[in-house]
């Protein structure tokens, strides 16, 4: 068994793409919109669970270019009840001058893609730190960003908000 996570939206079907790359035996985990939040309890428990039972050492954020929720934000046709696209909206307003402005749609997808990852990222590794899991594990919590239909995956080299170590 590879000791493989990957955290991706129920809604982008990216099983099976991420198998074929990463391997058969690859485990997953749901979370709306791909995005990992602290306040998920449900999630928390788990997250914990697969972690401890599967004696994981990788874990992927995963996003696909094209996820429905990223195209709904970037077109604004969202609705804001939709709690958790909230967070989604957020990024696209706290980085709509600095990242998004002038791009493509497409380009704007992929720029939003990016920062989810990266907000699931950070928010990952304050998780796993803060789930207590009894036994010592050391963690690489990786993001990888996808694109069915240009065809490519790229994992994310640093983990930063505010710079990206790849530009396509």
């Amino acid at each position: 068994m590879n000791n493989r996570l990957f955290i991706v939206c129920p809604f982008s079907n990216l099983e099976y793409t991420l198998k074929k790359r990463y391997g058969q035996d690859s485990l997953f985990l749901s979370a709306p919109a791909g995005l990992v939040s602290a306040q998920d309890v449900h999630f928390m428990e788990d997250l914990k669970r697969v972690i401890t039972a599967n004696n994981i050492s990788e874990i992927y954020v995963a996003s696909e270019v094209s996820n429905s929720f990223i195209l709904s934000v970037i077109n604004d046709s969202y609705k804001r009840d939709i709690s958790f696209l909230n967070p989604v909206a957020d990024l696209k307003e706290e980085f709509w001058l600095e990242r998004l402005a002038g791009l493509t749609p497409k380009q704007q997808a992929l720029k939003m893609a990016e920062l989810m990852v990266e907000l699931s990222v950070e928010s990952l590794q304050s998780l796993l730190v803060s789930i207590n899991i009894e036994f010592a594990q050391s963690f690489t919590v990786r993001g990888i960003v996808l694109s069915n239909e240009a065809g490519f995956i790229k994992e994310l080299k640093k983990m930063n908000r505010y710079k990206i170590a790849y530009g396509l």
